[in-house]
C-alpha cells in the first residue's frame, strides 16, 4: 500500500471549473448517498452505482455545450454521456476528500446501435471518460457510463465497482459476443479538458456535434463547406486550440507552440500579414499557456501561481503591509487579503503588528513557508529548463532584448493614455 503526497492529495480533492465538487448540489448529493457511511471504499461505492445507473447514459448530447462535461450540470440533467458521468463521479468522489481525477481512452464497441454508427461513422469512440479514484494506495479505474437498464437492453452485466478492482467497460455481453475494448490510453487529468474535447469530437465526429445535441439532423451544406474549409486552411486554429487545452500534456504543448510559430511567420509572409501583430498575438499566447503550466507545478506542491507569488515576494522583502504588497505585485488589496488569509491557514505567512502602527500588521513568513519557497525555487528553475529546452544563450539574450523594450514600450503607451484621459475628463469638467 503506497500513501499519497500531501500536495497531490490536495490537488486531487480540489474542486475544478468542470469536477466542480465545490458545488452546492454535488456536496449535497455527496452527502445524502452516504449517509452513514464512513469508509472511503464503500463511499466510492455508493457513488459510482448512484452515477451508473441514476444519470441515464446519452449518447446524443450537445458536444459543442461546455455543460455537457461540467459535473453539477450533468447531475441537475440527470442524462449524460461517458465524460460528463465520469466527471460527476470524480466530483462526488472529491466533495468526500477522497482523490479522483478524470481518464480519458479509445475504445472499439463491438455491438454499437446502427443509429449510433452512422452518426458517428465508426465503430471506434475516441476520448471515452472514465474515472480515476485513488483507494488503498493505488489509483482504481472505473467506468460509471452504462446504467443497469440499458444493459439489460443491450444483454451486458451491469458493471460493478467494488472499491478494490478496477472496472473498466465489459469485454463480452452476456453471450459470449465481444462487447467493448480497450484500444488506447490517452492517460489521466485533474480536469476535463474540455476545449480539446470539443475541438477533437467536432473533428472526428462532425455528424455526431451538432449544435443542440441532435445527431439525427443533417449537416447542412454551408456547415459542411465550412467544416472542410477550416480542416484544409486552418492548420494554425486547430494547433492553437490543442494549444489551449494541452495544459496537462507539457510535450505536446511544446509540439503545438512550434507549429503556431512557424505557420504564423509562413501565413503573415504569404498574406503579407504585419509581423508585429502576429508577434503580440503570439507574447498573449505564450505568457497564458506559462502561466497555466506553472500553475499546474505548483498545485503539485499544495499551493497555487497567485501564492507562490506572495510568498516569492515576502522573501525577497519581508515585513511588508498588505497594502504595499498588493501595489508591488499590482493586485488589488482585498484579493490579496484572500491570498494571506489562505496563506495563513496553512501557517506559511503570519501577521504581526506593526510597532509603529497599532492598526496595521507587517507580513512574515513562517519557516514553513521559507522552505516551501525553496522548494518552488527548485521548481522555477526545472521550468526554465524545460521550457527552455534546445534554445541557445544568443537567441535567449534577443529575446530579453525584445522583451524589456516590448515592457517599457507598454509602460510608457499606459502612462500617455492615462494622461490623455485626465485631460480629457478636465476638458469634459469645464
Amino acid at each position: 500500500m503506497k500513501a499519497m503526497q500531501d500536495s497531490h492529495r490536495v490537488l486531487f480533492t480540489s474542486p475544478a471549473e468542470f469536477i466542480d465538487s465545490d458545488h452546492r448540489n454535488v456536496i449535497e448529493q455527496a452527502q445524502r448517498l452516504t449517509v452513514g457511511v464512513a469508509e472511503p471504499a464503500a463511499q466510492a461505492r455508493l457513488l459510482y452505482a448512484a452515477v451508473r445507473d441514476e444519470i441515464r447514459y446519452d449518447p446524443y448530447r450537445d458536444y459543442l455545450d461546455p455543460g455537457s462535461y461540467r459535473a453539477s450540470a450533468v447531475l441537475a440533467a440527470g442524462t449524460g454521456y461517458c465524460v460528463g458521468k465520469a466527471a460527476l463521479f470524480a466530483a462526488l468522489c472529491r466533495a468526500l476528500g477522497i482523490p479522483a481525477r478524470i481518464g480519458l481512452a479509445d475504445v472499439m464497441n463491438h455491438l454499437a446501435t446502427p443509429r449510433l454508427l452512422e452518426a458517428v461513422g465508426t465503430n471506434i469512440f475516441a476520448y471515452h471518460g472514465y474515472t480515476e479514484v485513488f483507494l488503498g494506495g493505488r489509483w482504481l479505474k472505473a467506468s460509471p457510463t452504462f446504467n443497469a437498464s440499458l444493459c439489460a437492453k443491450l444483454g451486458v452485466a451491469p458493471l460493478f465497482f467494488d472499491g478494490r478492482h478496477d472496472a473498466l467497460l465489459q469485454s463480452f455481453d452476456g453471450q459470449g459476443r465481444e462487447f467493448m475494448a480497450y484500444i488506447a490510453d490517452h492517460g489521466a487529468f485533474f480536469d476535463v479538458p474540455v476545449k480539446f474535447l470539443i475541438l477533437e469530437m467536432t473533428r472526428l465526429y462532425p455528424k455526431l456535434c451538432i449544435p443542440g445535441g441532435c445527431a439525427a439532423r443533417r449537416w447542412s451544406r454551408k456547415r459542411r463547406s465550412e467544416r472542410a474549409k477550416a480542416r484544409s486552411g486552418g492548420q494554425r486554429q486547430i494547433a492553437f486550440r490543442k494549444l489551449c487545452n494541452c495544459e496537462g500534456d507539457p510535450e505536446i504543448a511544446a509540439i503545438a507552440t512550434h507549429i503556431i510559430s512557424r505557420l504564423m511567420i509562413s501565413e503573415a509572409r504569404q498574406m503579407k500579414r504585419p509581423l508585429k501583430r502576429e508577434l503580440t498575438f503570439q507574447l498573449v499566447e505564450t505568457a497564458r499557456l506559462l502561466r497555466a503550466y506553472v500553475d499546474q507545478r505548483a498545485h503539485q506542491h499544495g499551493t497555487t501561481r497567485a501564492q507562490w507569488g506572495v510568498l516569492g515576494r515576502l522573501r525577497r522583502q519581508e515585513g511588508l503591509n498588505q497594502v504595499a504588497l498588493a501595489e508591488q505585485l499590482d493586485i488589488q488589496p482585498i484579493s490579496v487579503g484572500r491570498l494571506l488569509d489562505r496563506l495563513e491557514q496553512q501557517k506559511l505567512v503570519e501577521r504581526r503588528p506593526d510597532p509603529n502602527d497599532r492598526r496595521a500588521y507587517l507580513l512574515h513568513l513562517t519557516p514553513d513557508g521559507r522552505a516551501l519557497v525553496d522548494d518552488l525555487d527548485t521548481v522555477r528553475g526545472e521550468i526554465a529548463g524545460e521550457v527552455l529546452d534546445g534554445v541557445d544563450e544568443a537567441a535567449i539574450m534577443t529575446t530579453l532584448e525584445t522583451l524589456a523594450a516590448v515592457s517599457e514600450r507598454i509602460r510608457l503607451q499606459k502612462q500617455e493614455r492615462l494622461t490623455q484621459l485626465a485631460a480629457d475628463l478636465a476638458d469634459n469638467a469645464a
